[in-house]
């Protein structure tokens, strides 16, 4: 399989971070692509899983077998939130998917050169002021607010 673009949702980072917060997640790949599946369970639904931003595939028509590789791996209800060019499987349709764009950040001069002079100004004032995100070292945040200093 070729290095496929993927959403943050199903990168191998995402991926890790989940395992390392104790989450279930099942990784269904094959040379047509690749889908992380996230296991979830909510008060009075249940138990379901979750794709978010997949399956991803080379092609939208190999997204199928994806698809049926998914199937055979879950067990219960499969929430999926695929990108709107993705083949419709079987079973209830709740709203349409999105389209994302790609977008180049490598030539941040240029894309600042491209923006309105009101979003420049803004972007100019932001960039003065003092505000920081930092991580402090051993402490992994699990729930709560994130706090920026």
């Amino acid at each position: 399989m070729t290095d496929l673009p993927l959403p943050l949702t199903q990168s191998h980072a995402f991926e890790r971070t989940c395992v390392a917060l104790n989450l279930t997640v099942k990784r269904v790949q094959s040379d047509a692509g690749t889908c992380l599946i996230q296991s979830r369970t909510l008060p009075v639904i249940g138990g379901f899983h979750l794709v978010s931003r997949g399956p991803v595939a080379a092609k939208p028509e190999s997204a199928a077998e994806l698809l049926q590789m998914m199937r055979q791996m879950t067990k219960g209800p499969l929430v999926i939130n695929a990108p709107a060019r993705m083949p419709t499987p079987r079973g209830l349709k709740i709203a349409a998917g999105a389209d994302l764009a790609i977008l180049d950040l490598s030539a941040p001069g240029e894309m600042r050169a491209r923006m309105h002079q009101k979003w420049r100004n803004q972007l100019n004032k932001a960039e003065r002021s003092p505000l920081g995100v930092g991580i402090r070292a051993g402490a992994l945040m699990t729930s709560g607010p994130l706090v920026i200093c």
